[in-house]
């Protein structure tokens, strides 16, 4: 088979409905199906429309070029993970470790971990892809 079942799903959801689409269940299990998941939000089919991977104290999802407002919690956490290739971020605010006019280098680990000091912070995404990984609070290994 060419696609994975996801992959399937997701092309058809994208043709047929304009609603947001949220996705269970695809971050547990295999690593290799777990990597896929993700890279999944950059198919070009998905362009422009809003995906989120769904867990119970998580959500990911890519940024769009400009600002991005994240509906949060103090304390959150919130990590930006650069997806084909770097991505460069013109600003954020509300984040405990604030980034300006900075690259986040694709395949380093610099985005990851960062906390939310406001309810809504707001990164703005210059250049690449970042996906957005907000973790709440209550989570506990």
């Amino acid at each position: 088979k060419n696609e994975t079942d996801l992959e399937l799903a997701l092309r058809y959801a994208a043709e047929e409905y304009d609603d947001d689409i949220f996705i269970f269940a695809a971050l547990g299990g295999r690593l290799d199906q777990m990597m896929g998941n993700i890279h999944l939000l950059t198919h070009p089919g998905l362009h422009g429309r809003a995906v989120r991977l769904v867990t119970r104290y998580q959500l990911a999802w890519l940024l769009q070029a400009g600002r991005n407002q994240i509906n949060g919690r103090f304390h959150d956490t919130l990590s930006l993970i650069p997806l084909n290739g770097d991505a460069k971020i013109s600003e954020t605010s509300g984040l405990e470790w604030p980034l300006h006019n900075e690259w986040l280098r694709f395949g380093a680990t610099r985005g990851i971990s960062n906390r939310l000091t406001a309810v809504n912070p707001t990164i703005t995404l210059e250049k690449g892809t970042l996906l957005c990984v907000h973790t709440q609070k209550e989570w506990t290994r």
